[in-house]
């Protein structure tokens, strides 16, 4: 059985979202970055006619992170 206490500890806790880390960035140069996204998105395409869409979701966001990534260094 709950009680309203328990409701109220648990929203004492934040949820920390997950570091998204792009291994394949480390050392990676600017002018790289399009040709990389472009390879991703090729592989995004190929995971979603597979129906592997737990990849093609993960490779969108990727992709996302890279492209805001580039934004901010230009």
């Amino acid at each position: 059985m709950s009680s309203i206490l328990d409701s109220i500890e648990e929203k004492d806790y934040a949820a920390v979202p997950k570091v998204a880390e792009l291994p394949e960035t480390y050392g990676l140069e600017l002018k790289d970055i399009p040709k990389l996204v472009k390879k991703m998105r090729k592989e995004m395409l190929t995971a979603a006619k597979e129906l592997d869409f737990e990849k093609a979701a993960e490779l969108r966001d990727r992709i996302k992170l890279l492209e805001d990534a580039e934004l901010k260094l230009r």
